[in-house]
């Protein structure tokens, strides 16, 4: 129980540590972004989102929500990082690799909350290689680019 109660609130800091980096970088505070988007990736490590959970069974639509708003959290750092860090290999914290989670799901399966549906997403490694054959929404689409310019520029 206090295991839940401490990723959920870690989980929720982690939401407002990334809305606050978007104000940041929009706002032209580059300090602050570049710190809070470290923290960002650190509290995801330290909560184990950023690689996919085996044997974890997703049972109701609530559950499946869940799932894929800590998912959306994990690809939101990944992006925040990429941006931030510029393509200089030496400031990311993802320069060795990326999130070993699948992909987000489409907006419309989220909204309905389909529990099957949602386990059946996408990884990256599915997409390197086959981008024709695969059907990918602008969400995966933009994480897709990001991890191909962090690899072009790193």
């Amino acid at each position: 129980m206090a295991e839940l109660v401490f990723q959920t609130a870690f989980t929720n800091q982690s939401q407002a540590i990334v809305l606050i980096c978007e104000y940041g970088a929009n706002a032209n505070e580059n300090a602050m972004t570049f710190l809070l988007t470290g923290c960002c990736y650190r509290m995801s490590r330290l909560l184990g989102l950023d690689h996919a959970q085996d044997g974890h069974q997703v049972h109701d639509a609530s559950q499946a929500c869940d799932e894929e708003s800590r998912r959306r959290l994990v690809w939101s750092c990944f992006i925040l990082d990429s941006i931030v860090s510029s393509g200089v290999d030496a400031n990311s914290s993802w320069k060795d690799s990326y999130p070993k989670i699948p992909l987000p799901v489409p907006d419309t399966d989220f909204v309905s909350q389909n529990a099957s549906r949602v386990r059946n997403s996408l990884t990256l490694e599915m997409y390197d290689g086959r981008g024709k054959e695969l059907s990918l929404d602008v969400r995966s689409q933009t994480i897709y680019l990001v991890h191909l310019r962090t690899r072009v520029l790193g």
